[in-house]
Order: structure tokens, then C-alpha cells, then sequence
């Protein structure tokens, strides 16, 4: 992206690099810290940026500032991790509907593609603080009344692992979940969906309102 160069290391996890066309040389400016096994990763814009590791895990890292010895060096600080269940092997920036059928209500400022070697193809979006904190209580209703064909529950099947440590996933909204209010009885899902409010909006609660913009987010893709 410009001269950024975003760098998956096989062991090392992500660092981003700079090209110097003075010197015709490539500068590492900031990197993250935590070892991880990377199978892809893309730019999603210049501070963010997106990974997918061995453990079938996607994150999210931002670069941050931090001032070590006296000396301000950027890093890449972990903003998001998922465990998405399939391995991805690529990225790619683009769109799975045409532009004629995006979303007019949920303003999305960033949509990558991926593949896995399982052959599944799948999208993350990006959203504003106000949508997101939507779908998260959505994703929260919708988790304490549907259960995965293990009977797992969600809190539990999409917290990340590695070999050392096992986090509850954040940053990312299960989207297959979200959608599967549409699949229920609209009465259980009106039930399920009462009392969210809407973004933007503390006294709009009204879940009819709120299925729109379910309904509207299954159409992106």
C-alpha cells in the first residue's frame, strides 16, 4: 500500500516495512511481538492491519507508538482475535455482492476477502464504533438462545488458542451467528432481539427495527 510493505513472517508474526527510494532499501518500522505461524495477511489501511495464523485464529493489529530507551518506536499492537475454525491462506481486497446492492444504512469503510485451504470463501467487514456495539449485542442476544450443532456455547467455541494461552475472542463479531436469527420463526426472533437498541439511537428499541438491519447485513454478501 504506497510504501508499506506488510510482512507475515512464517514464525515472527507481522512487521511492516517501509521502502526508502533513496537508498533503494526496505526499513522494518514497526512490529508485533507475539510469535505466531502466519498463513496470510493484508493492509486494511495504513495503521490496521489484518493476520491469519496455523491455529485456524484471524486478529487485528494497530500501530502504536511506545517510547523504549528514550527512543519513540511503533509497534503493532493486537486489536482484535477470532477463531474462525479454517485455516486462511489469502487475502484479498473486494466485495462478494455488486455495488448496486450495498448497504445504504451500515456504513462499511473496509472489505477484505478470504480463502482457506478447506476451500470456504468469506468476508470482513469493517464498521463504525456505533454499528459495532450494535452487532455485539446482537451477537451477545442471539449466543445465549442458539446453540452450534455441538452444543457448545459461542463464548467458548470462538475464544483463540494457541500453545500457551487461551483468550476470549474480541474486536470481531461472529457474523454467521448474528445471521442466524434470520433462520428462527420470526415471533422467536422478535423475542430474542427485544430490547436492543438501535446505533445511534438510546430510545429506539424496537426489535422489528433491528431485524432490518440483520437482514440488510446478509444481503452484503
Amino acid at each position: 500500500s504506497g510504501d508499506l510493505l506488510l510482512v507475515g513472517d512464517l514464525m515472527r508474526s507481522l512487521c511492516l516495512v517501509s521502502y526508502k527510494s533513496m537508498e533503494s532499501a526496505l526499513e522494518e518500522t514497526a512490529r508485533n511481538c507475539s510469535p505466531r505461524w502466519m498463513t496470510a495477511c493484508e493492509i486494511i489501511h495504513a495503521d490496521s492491519f489484518l493476520g491469519a495464523e496455523s491455529n485456524y485464529n484471524l486478529f487485528n493489529v494497530e500501530k502504536e507508538t511506545a517510547s523504549v530507551g528514550g527512543e519513540e518506536r511503533q509497534r503493532l499492537m493486537e486489536n482484535g482475535s477470532y477463531y474462525l475454525g479454517e485455516m486462511v491462506n489469502v487475502f484479498r481486497r473486494g466485495q462478494l455482492v455488486s455495488a448496486c446492492v450495498e448497504s445504504v444504512t451500515i456504513p462499511i469503510s473496509h472489505s477484505i476477502l478470504y480463502g482457506t485451504v478447506e476451500g470456504s470463501i468469506g468476508i470482513v467487514l469493517q464498521l463504525d464504533k456505533p454499528f459495532f456495539q450494535f452487532f455485539t449485542a446482537v451477537e451477545k442476544a442471539v449466543a445465549s438462545r442458539v446453540y452450534n450443532c455441538l452444543r457448545n456455547e459461542h463464548r467458548e467455541y470462538r475464544s483463540v488458542s494457541n500453545e500457551k494461552t487461551t483468550v476470549t475472542k474480541f474486536g470481531f463479531i461472529d457474523g454467521d451467528l448474528v445471521e442466524s436469527v434470520l433462520d428462527l420463526p420470526r415471533s422467536e426472533a422478535i423475542e430474542i432481539l427485544h430490547g436492543i437498541q438501535l446505533p445511534g439511537d438510546n430510545h429506539n428499541k424496537n426489535p422489528e427495527e433491528v431485524l432490518k438491519l440483520i437482514e440488510e447485513m446478509s444481503r452484503m454478501h
